[in-house]
Formats: C-alpha cells, structure tokens, sequence
C-alpha cells in the first residue's frame, strides 16, 4: 500500500473517532462578551447572567 493512502486512512481512523467524543464531552458557559474583554476562551456564566454589560 502507498503510504501516503495509508497515512489517510490511520488519520482518519484517528481523527473520527476523537471527534466524535470530543463532541459528546460537556461544554462549559461562556460569555462571548467576557471571552473578548478577557481574552479568555470560556467564562463559568453565559450571557444572560454577564455583569459587563452595565
């Protein structure tokens, strides 16, 4: 088999599966206010109970 055919197919053989658990893992709030004034990438609240509106 060429390798690079091989290559393809463990990448994916890798690839899909982590992205299907990847997918299933909880998600974390975030604010997308707070994440652009912080540069943080997730915050413990989401939008609705932001302080950085007022």
């Amino acid at each position: 088999m060429h390798p690079f055919v091989l290559g393809t197919v463990l990448g994916a053989a890798v690839t899909l599966p982590a992205l299907a658990v990847s997918r299933r893992l909880p998600r974390r709030p975030h604010c997308p206010w707070c994440v652009t004034a912080s540069a943080w990438p997730t915050s413990q609240h989401n939008p609705l109970h932001c302080r950085g509106y007022v």
